[in-house]
């Protein structure tokens, strides 16, 4: 990512965040929390983590699912777009929880909207999860 872009990933992130943070039954750890538990386990590679890593790192955050992913801006010619790729981990078994995945592009124009789908597509696949218990 171009270096005049690199807010774009931890506005993303704050912004699944904030949005996770209205479901009943779900805690949330911030971005901030989870690179202190990379660093302690020596996992931070540029903000990256990988899946297999997840039950390491979902263990000292006492976290069940970990919400991973990255964004890009591309130049088609015409205007700059932007494309984000995310998925749920469950922390357990270290698989990508089943329909979690997902692909949003959008032009730079319009990134206040993709952010808003890319929010509502992580908090519908953890709240798919989330048993009538856990929303108690």
């Amino acid at each position: 990512m171009p270096e005049t872009h690199t807010w774009l990933g931890p506005a993303y992130a704050e912004s699944v965040s904030g949005r996770l943070s209205q479901i009943s039954g779900l805690l949330v750890v911030e971005r901030a929390g989870l690179e202190e538990a990379l660093k302690e386990m020596a996992l931070a590679q540029q903000g990256v983590v990988e899946d297999g890593k997840a039950p390491e790192i979902g263990k000292i955050l006492a976290a069940d699912h970990l919400v991973v992913g990255s964004c890009a801006i591309m130049n088609d010619g015409a205007e700059l777009v932007v494309r984000v790729i995310g998925r749920v981990i469950d922390v357990e078994t270290a698989k990508i929880e089943e329909g979690s995945g997902f692909s949003e592009t959008a032009s730079y124009k319009k990134l206040f909207e993709l952010q808003d789908r890319v929010s509502e597509k992580v908090a519908t696949a953890l709240m798919s999860g989330l048993t009538a218990a856990d929303k108690n």
